[in-house]
């Protein structure tokens, strides 16, 4: 069978519709695989380990290019064989990885030896679908480099449609049916490139897709007596039973810890994120116990207070401020399966609360619901509030959480009425605690009328979680009084309360004069976290790389992003770029083979794409608030426009000079729409979501068509002038993509995504500098 091309006497003998259809198909597999395997890495392991996933991606389509580049003798006379070959050897790739994944043993301990010989097993077991596909596109590519443009646009079209398709299709088929589809889609390209028996694997693959993860389902760290599974968008939700002794309610006080608690299930999202269900429907007798924790202690204060519960979760906010006599509430939670589960799943446990006139129940992400919103409250209420599981979108974004930044509190202070109360219930490790009251005291610095200590309170109870309650215009002298009777009365620890002696890092805090100089000098980072370094959870100071060392071992549930630990992959990686690319890159440059100088060119733009997508990705959160509405329509709505950007490049054929004033419109247009992004969240607080997503398409447009245009104009021009060369750029793009995706991490941590696209600007000026010349 001859290779499929088209002959036109404007552009010579070219790629023919059946290559089309392969590379295609081959793309939307390969982003399809990759964000499945961050979903599937955020449950066997934890959130912020799913970045490796692309890392290796990356790394992988490094390799494949040097394998490309030193077998070039090989495959360059039979070009076919290869693709089909590489193709095939996907599917089958594709096939061990999911087998591995069902069948390696989830580690549930901490990440110790066992657990990190565990989690690398799993990423090389699931890395070989990533150097086929690699190697398929990079086949592609060097075959007819003079069409780079048109063959790279379809690339990052079909990747984009693949980045889409997985949130859009998980709640329906679940991850053994995104596999499947997958799976048929490498099996596809294969068939069109004339392996015909390969169409019906792949009609096989679809048929099994909605069964698959029935079968097979995949496992969890958490491990129980499964009611009931289900994938949303952004995560696993899983209804584990709970038996009579495995039965609480967290944050309860002392005085109520060894009561008896009615039937319960466990929601645990990803096997992380949990929250309790209870019967209190069946069990109205038991709701009272609420009022003895956290949940419930604000509401008191107040008389028939209006209440918004951010996070509702499996309800005991809103049982508890019922319970407390609040006169209505309104409550949003992120993950729509937590309100079916409510209405569908255990109705039996929720109708009470669910037919109640004084209950609102929606689903929405909270920031983008407070913002929204113009109604004030009495009582504002987060409870443990953490979107670790949903920030799992592929790009190492540690716990980024726009919920807990200075910008988004100060949003959320301004939704409580005059004496009212903002109440946020976290986790009791010291300096999380000091943090959030970092961060309450610098959002209500200009709202205070009072010092700080009168403002604030902050109790302690069960299972380490702590309360701050906020009173913008200071607590009432009744106010206060209240407050001691209840923790006396339930146990409850006062560890500062407005008006009475105490001690400890907390209360020297609150009643410092100086809180920017103890924030400086504490041992941890608990500097208030901005929306452009929105790190929470991450507390080790870059600074103190002693201090670093001594906390490399912390639980990832206390605190995230050691800097060793960032460091350390980021030397990984970049020595493992080393020994996939320079050193055999050396010998052929040696030759007089290799890309030459034009390798900074392709290095260069692979650090400012990777910089400018995750900086760009970023700051769309701003504007769409749900991460899984943001993540497949930011990063797949810029992989399109690049895609069309990469095919509308074919006309284009600039000088060098004019490379840089190109590469300079790229760089201010990513400035330019990262600058206007939180601006137009502002702007567009009111609009629907179908409307907030057109706008955002439409912001990536200019930023998205300009950096699609450098990788395919060098593709284009590097072939005539040096021939073999085009694997060596390929592998030289991926590899230092690899870099640039955990750079970006280290640089977004010290001085914020800003500086990420920044750099990305820098870059892609620089990389037109050794822009492949014209062929003679």
């Amino acid at each position: 069978m001859t290779l499929p091309v088209t002959t036109d006497a404007s552009r010579g003998t070219g790629p023919g519709r059946p290559a089309f259809l392969a590379l295609a198909l081959v793309a939307l597999s390969l982003l399809l695989y990759e964000i499945l395997l961050t979903r599937v890495s955020s449950l066997r392991y934890h959130f912020h380990f799913s970045y490796l996933v692309v890392s290796n991606c990356l790394l992988m389509f490094g390799a494949s290019g040097t394998v490309l580049a030193l077998s070039r003798s090989t495959w360059r006379e039979e070009p076919l064989v290869w693709l089909r070959r590489a193709a095939l050897a996907q599917g089958m790739a594709l096939g061990v990885a999911w087998a591995v994944v069902l069948w390696l043993p989830v580690h549930r301990g901490p990440m110790d030896a066992t657990g990190i010989l565990s989690l690398l097993f799993f990423h090389i077991a699931t890395a070989p679908p990533f150097f086929f596909g690699g190697l398929f596109v990079g086949l592609v590519l060097s075959r007819w480099g003079d069409q780079a443009g048109r063959l790279y646009g379809v690339d990052l079209v079909a990747a984009g449609l693949g980045c889409a398709g997985v949130p859009i299709l998980l709640p329906f088929i679940g991850a053994g049916g995104v596999f499947a589809v997958a799976t048929a889609c490498t099996l596809g390209a294969a068939a069109s490139l004339g392996r015909r028996q390969a169409w019906l694997l792949a009609l096989v693959c679809l048929s099994v897709a909605p069964l698959l993860d029935s079968w097979a389902p995949l496992p969890s760290k958490r491990a129980g007596s499964l009611l009931w599974s289900a994938w949303s968008t952004t995560s696993r939700v899983d209804v584990l039973e709970l038996a009579p002794g495995e039965r609480e309610i967290v944050s309860l006080g002392a005085a109520h810890v060894e009561v008896s608690l009615p039937p319960q299930v466990e929601v645990v999202q990803d096997g992380s994120a949990s929250t309790f269900l209870a019967d209190f429907s069946g069990h109205p007798e038991a709701r009272g116990l609420l009022l003895g924790s956290l949940y419930g202690v604000s509401a008191q204060l107040l008389e028939e207070p209006e209440v918004f519960v951010v996070g509702f979760g499996g309800g005991n906010d809103v049982w508890s401020v019922l319970e407390a006599g609040a006169s209505s509430v309104r409550g949003v939670d992120m993950n729509p399966q937590m309100l079916r589960i409510h209405r569908e799943i255990l109705p039996e446990y929720s109708h009470t609360l669910l037919a109640d006139p004084r209950v609102r129940l929606s689903t929405e992400e909270g920031r983008s619901a407070w913002s929204r919103i113009d109604q004030r409250f009495d009582l504002v209420q987060m409870s443990g509030i953490d979107t670790w599981a949903a920030l799992t979108s592929g790009a190492y974004m540690l716990a980024e959480n726009h919920l807990y930044t200075l910008e988004g509190f100060r949003g959320l202070i301004d939704r409580v009425r005059p004496g009212g109360l903002l109440q946020v219930v976290r986790m009791g490790a010291e300096m999380e605690t000091l943090r959030l009251l970092a961060l309450e005291r610098a959002a209500l610095e200009d709202r205070m009328d009072r010092p700080f200590e009168d403002c604030v309170a902050v109790l302690g109870a069960s299972h380490h979680l702590v309360s701050t309650v906020v009173a913008p215009e200071g607590f009432t002298a009744e106010q206060t009084e209240r407050l001691a009777a209840l923790v006396g009365e339930h146990g409850l620890e006062p560890i500062y309360l407005p008006g009475l002696p105490g001690d400890g890092l907390v209360e020297a805090f609150i009643r410092s004069p100086d809180p920017l100089g103890f924030v400086e000098a504490f041992s941890r980072d608990i500097r208030p976290p901005v929306d452009d370094r929105p790190y929470f959870f991450a507390f080790t100071r870059w600074d103190a790389p002693e201090r670093a060392k001594e906390t490399l071992r912390e639980p990832t549930h206390v605190s995230q992003g050691n800097p060793l630990m960032i460091l350390g992959q980021l030397a990984l990686h970049t020595l493992a770029a080393f020994c996939l690319l320079w050193l055999p890159l050396r010998r052929q440059t040696s030759a007089g083979a290799g890309p030459g100088s034009a390798g900074l060119f392709f290095a260069g733009i692979g650090l400012a794409f990777i910089l400018a997508e995750l900086g760009l990705m970023q700051k769309m959160l701003l504007l769409l608030g749900h991460p899984g509405l943001s993540v497949p329509v930011s990063l797949g709505g810029l992989l399109v426009w690049a895609g069309l950007g990469a095919r509308w490049s074919q006309r284009l054929d600039p000088s060098r000079l004019q490379g840089v004033c190109w590469g300079a419109t790229v760089g201010g247009l990513v400035l330019a729409v990262g600058t206007a992004l939180p601006v137009c969240a502002a702007w567009s607080l009111g609009w629907s979501v179908p409307a907030r997503v057109i706008l955002a398409l439409a912001l990536l447009a200019a930023p998205g068509v300009a950096m699609g245009v450098p990788m395919a104009l060098g593709i284009r021009r590097l072939e005539p002038i040096r021939p073999g060369s085009l694997p060596w750029a390929w592998a030289i793009n991926g590899c230092f993509t690899v870099v640039g995706s955990i750079a970006s991490v280290v640089v977004s941590m010290n001085l914020g995504f800003t500086w990420v696209l920044g750099l990305a600007a820098l870059f892609y000026v620089g990389a037109f500098f050794f822009l492949p010349g014209r062929a003679p």
